[in-house]
């Protein structure tokens, strides 16, 4: 057992064979992994703080986060055992570009969420005012939960109205069916209402101002496998394109993903580059994968409708 009563820090990598209460404030440095490997069910609590880098669990018996606050810079992962959040708040925090907090299981059951804040950060900071491509890896999340990050023009619940906005709207949705062979851009759909959902693997288009954001979202997480309708309606060459998004708290591995989908889609996957305004393009060889928070565009293959499937089996412990 570990038991923290005053200030404590660590440097180095160690494992945890029984339980961890924190009354006072852990941190990690580096990147250390700390790993709890039990031989019998382990659990976590106390009233304090928990800066932790990496955590890995390897319990078939599993682990109960009971209290306490728990801060993942890096990742939290199971490689054996389920992870129980049952009062514990976790967050997954993100300071600087392109690196967040993560969660990495190997299926839906691995982790389960009773009660405690569950909070997913991303933070990012651009140069121009332009379009965002983003998505909440929390369940039932709507554009609300994104109001204090984005200013809104043009729909119901915005901060400006239509008429404001001189009929602009910053927040677009994209379906493929109300898209024309002459413009595919027909099938970008407006926000409609500030309740309108952002999980499910559902992308968005948000226009904003320059500078640093950091998305703040919190719930219950995504873990749940699912599949998710997208279509091509013409045989038009610049028909196909499905926004969709990485619905995870965790890196969505884009090879993997491709495999299990790869009858339906081309292999690439698209991402705005609010810089250049132009659209940045990767496909399996180039190695690159997807950030948990981030919206893509892809493109069908065949005319008519089917089903991709998500499944936390193609996430990976690893920054994006």
């Amino acid at each position: 057992n570990v038991t923290i009563n005053n200030s404590t820090s660590a440097n180095g990598d160690f494992t945890v064979g029984g339980n961890w209460i924190n009354n006072a404030t852990f941190s990690s440095s580096n990147s250390d992994n700390i790993t709890f490997n039990g031989s019998s069910s382990q659990s976590f609590s106390g009233t304090g703080t928990n800066n932790f880098k990496n955590i890995t669990l390897n319990n078939s018996n599993g682990i109960t986060l009971s209290s306490g606050d728990i801060l993942i810079e890096e990742s939290l992962e199971s490689s054996s055992g389920s992870i129980t959040q049952d009062g514990a708040n976790i967050t997954l925090q993100s300071n600087v570009a392109n690196k967040a907090g993560l969660i990495k299981i190997n299926n839906s059951s691995d982790f389960t969420y009773n009660s405690g804040t569950f909070l997913v950060q991303r933070y990012f900071s651009t140069s121009n005012n332009n379009w965002r491509m983003v998505s909440s890896p929390i369940e039932n999340a709507s554009l609300n939960d994104w109001h204090d990050e984005f200013v809104y023009c043009g729909f119901t619940g915005a901060d400006f109205s239509l008429a404001a906005c001189a009929g602009f709207v910053s927040v677009y949705f994209y379906d493929e069916t109300a898209a024309t062979d002459l413009d595919p851009d027909d099938g970008l759909t407006p926000a409609t209402n500030i309740t309108n959902n952002v999980s499910d693997g559902i992308g968005t288009l948000i226009y904003a101002s320059s500078g640093a954001t950091t998305l703040s979202v919190s719930g219950s997480p995504e873990f749940d496998g699912f599949t998710k309708s997208i279509s091509k309606s013409s045989v038009d060459n610049d028909r196909g394109w499905n926004l969709i998004a990485n619905p995870y708290p965790s890196t969505l591995d884009w090879s993997q993903f491709y495999s299990d989908n790869s009858t339906l889609l081309e292999d690439g996957f698209h991402v705005f580059n609010e810089t250049s305004s132009s659209y940045d393009s990767y496909s399996v060889a180039d190695n690159i994968d997807i950030a948990h928070s981030q919206s893509f565009w892809i493109k069908k293959t065949s005319v008519g409708s089917s089903n991709i499937s998500f499944d936390v089996s193609q996430t990976i412990n690893s920054q994006a």
